[in-house]
């Protein structure tokens, strides 16, 4: 068996959808006695805001503002100096330099992999011509949800791009209270009949956090009572401070890393974003057995597969409704919407996507199934 290492190219490992699902392939896969290591280029390992890396092996090269040719030159040298079985880029920027990067390897080349979490950060017709020209040099080219796949193809970023959903630790995220969970409901004032709405993602605009605030406000005179709870940071999170503290039923947790046990604490998971992958705060949640409110765009509704409420984005009145009818729903149907929820991600278990992973890599299998069919 090969034994090489695996090389995993993105910017940081700050709190991010993207970043977690990073760490959660590498931890998995070293489960299974392979060797996984990250490489960042824009944020150094082990600041404050940023995931511990829990053993993975954590490399930093510095990449400068504008194109910088010379990050694309020391990010080949130290592939070449660990001659890693596969490289696998995480986002648009990855997958230009590791393109660039492409061009110097010599003797046995790495696989070279790319996975598009979410619409590319640089949308200029420059943007996009340099992606598609570099990402075409390598092997492979991944979206982790359908419809971003359309999306990518159509107009033009990328070129025959294969579907690789994410996965979720279901054993970690499991349903059921437990003495955190209630725990952490009682620190956050949630009664017995109140209910708890978890947001969770980074305040950034496409994250739509005014639309939740605005949902929330209309859900102040709910019954049973709703206590809404926004975790994560972000550059919107000091603008949106005030209106949340000013909203008595509304917290803020900030970064959390024991989101099994806030999921555990939840009652229902609401997402309001301008757009999506496969969003890793509902899979987490719909693995707790948490049903789902969320904007229809992205891979949600092929994600949520009729388990929970979709609508349309920007529409807080609608969010709020929404939010009000799965809160207030009976128990029986409650009941339903927790075991439809838990079972929908068997799909999406992330031991099953590492072992994917893993034929891709050694080039020894066939490709990642394309994942669950839009609805």
């Amino acid at each position: 068996m090969d034994d090489r290492p695996i090389l995993h190219l993105v910017r940081g490992l700050e709190f991010g959808g993207m970043e977690r699902v990073v760490l959660d392939l590498a931890r998995a896969s070293r489960r299974l006695g392979h060797d996984h290591r990250i490489v960042t280029y824009d944020v150094p390992p082990g600041g404050p805001g940023q995931f511990e890396s829990d053993g993975i092996d954590v490399t930093y090269i510095e990449r400068g503002a504008g194109v910088d040719l010379e990050f694309a030159r020391r990010l080949r040298e130290h592939i070449a100096r660990t001659r890693p079985a596969a490289v696998h880029a995480h986002g648009d920027s990855a997958a230009f330099y590791l393109g660039i990067a492409s061009l110097g390897f010599r003797g046995q080349p790495p696989r070279t992999v790319a996975t598009f979490h979410a619409w590319p950060s640089h949308a200029t017709w420059r943007g996009r011509w340099a992606t598609r020209v570099s990402a075409a040099r390598l092997d492979m080219r991944t979206a982790v949800s359908e419809e971003l796949r359309e999306r990518l193809e159509r107009v033009g970023w990328v070129r025959r791009v294969t579907v690789v959903p994410n996965g979720v630790d279901t054993a970690r995220f499991k349903p059921g209270r437990c003495a955190a969970a209630l725990a952490l409901r009682r620190e956050l004032g949630v009664g017995p009949n109140d209910r708890l709405v978890v947001h969770a993602g980074r305040f950034d605009p496409i994250k739509r956090h005014e639309d939740l605030l605005d949902a929330a406000q209309k859900l102040a005179a709910a019954t049973p009572r709703v206590v809404v709870a926004c975790v994560g940071t972000g550059p919107e999170f000091d603008r949106l401070k005030p209106r949340i503290d000013a909203l008595p039923h509304v917290r803020a947790l900030g970064e959390r890393r024991d989101m099994d046990v806030v999921w555990r604490a939840a009652d229902v998971a609401c997402l309001c974003s301008d757009h999506e992958g496969t969003p890793m705060s509902l899979l987490e949640a719909l693995s707790s057995g948490v049903p789902a409110v969320a904007t229809d765009v992205g891979g949600i509704r092929a994600l949520l597969d009729g388990n929970g409420r979709l609508v349309p984005p920007r529409r807080p009145d609608l969010l709020a409704a929404s939010v009000a009818e799965v809160c207030g729903a009976s128990p029986l149907d409650t009941k339903r919407w927790k075991e439809a929820s838990r079972e929908r991600v068997c799909e999406f278990e992330l031991a099953r996507t590492a072992e994917h992973w893993a034929s891709v890599y050694r080039n020894t299998g066939p490709p990642p199934p394309r994942g669950p069919a839009p609805a």
